[in-house]
């Protein structure tokens, strides 16, 4: 059995990435990843959310899986979101840096109502719940939409309007799935 490879510094590519430009990483979030691979139809499994990873799942491809943290500030995000791309453009035939400026193209275009603060662009797992951003983020993570609805409630016995927004921001970003 081989070990798998080191992990590279952030400042190198990949071997494998087919070229994908570092700095371009950086104008995607890894929840706008797992949205748009939702959007051409990969399935999110919930084998990774423990270890804070998406992992997915396309039914074309059934003993393939796309992997990488739920976090842009982990250290191996570039390596991971690489070979994420390098692995999809392999599936796919195409170019993975064509898949990368899609992808940068529906987070634009899919972008939500509420702006995020440092805390949401950064998609740590660290949250100021005075932040309504911070709020939809941290219910976007939650596994089930129960307990969604009871963190919603919650809020609302202390701020409707708060509440409210919450609300309205996780039904367009579910929506959006």
């Amino acid at each position: 059995m081989t070990s798998p490879p080191p992990l590279l510094p952030a400042t190198h590519a990949h071997p494998h990435a087919g070229n994908v430009p570092q700095a371009h990483l950086g104008g995607i979030s890894p929840m706008q990843l797992a949205e748009h691979l939702k959007s051409l139809g990969w399935k999110q499994l919930h084998a990774g959310l423990r270890d804070r990873l998406y992992v997915l799942r396309h039914q074309d491809f059934p003993h393939r899986q796309l992997v990488f943290p739920m976090d842009i500030i982990t250290p191996s995000y570039s390596e991971a979101t690489y070979l994420a791309f390098d692995k999809l453009g392999e599936m796919l035939h195409e170019p993975p840096t064509a898949l990368l400026h899609r992808a940068l193209l529906y987070a634009q275009a899919n972008c939500c109502v509420v702006v995020d603060c440092p805390l949401c662009q950064a998609g740590g797992g660290t949250y100021d719940f005075k932040s309504v951003c911070c709020r939809v983020r941290f219910l976007m993570r939650l596994p089930g939409k129960a307990w969604r609805v009871d963190w919603i409630e919650k809020w609302r016995d202390k701020n409707r309007e708060m509440a409210d927004l919450v609300e309205n921001e996780v039904r367009v970003r579910w929506g959006k799935r």
